[in-house]
């Protein structure tokens, strides 16, 4: 898995110094990002796209606009929680509940978090009202871990 994302970040490189952003990221953000919000069905590979993502995010503070994208990146971390919804019992396969790597996902929301009337503060705070009560001590299931490592 690790190598895949080494593989992505030699072709699209995620840091690089300001002055050379024309010759970075800028090259294939906007069609990367295009891919990443066409696609509905977790491919394997979204998980790595999104890794690429927070470490562009964690590299370029101040110089990525992820404004129109933040209402998407934070809709699909909480998809990708692959928490329960109603009082259905039915478990998905493992095959089909590929979330992403939380340490990422740390990093890429603290990345976008700043900044006068910043959207992401507010997407944010939703996140966490929409899971707060899974954090309930009686309420426990199989997404316990990951969302305690989201609080990590």
């Amino acid at each position: 898995c690790k190598r895949r994302s080494v593989t992505w970040s030699c072709f699209c490189p995620p840091s690089c110094p300001p002055e050379e952003h024309g010759q970075g990221f800028q090259l294939w953000f906007d069609e990367l990002m295009s891919l990443w919000m066409s696609v509905q069905n977790q491919p394997s590979w979204e998980g790595h796209l999104v890794n690429l993502f927070a470490r562009l995010a964690n590299d370029n503070i101040g110089y990525v606009d992820w404004t129109a994208y933040i209402p998407t990146i934070f809709t699909r971390i909480l998809r990708r929680l692959n928490l329960p919804v109603g009082v259905s019992q039915m478990v998905a396969p493992r095959y089909l509940t590929n979330s992403y790597d939380i340490g990422y996902i740390v990093l890429w929301i603290t990345a976008l978090l700043g900044g006068p009337g910043n959207p992401a503060q507010k997407e944010l705070t939703c996140l966490f009202s929409s899971i707060a009560s899974f954090y309930h001590p009686s309420n426990h299931g199989r997404w316990q871990s990951r969302l305690l490592r989201l609080l990590q």
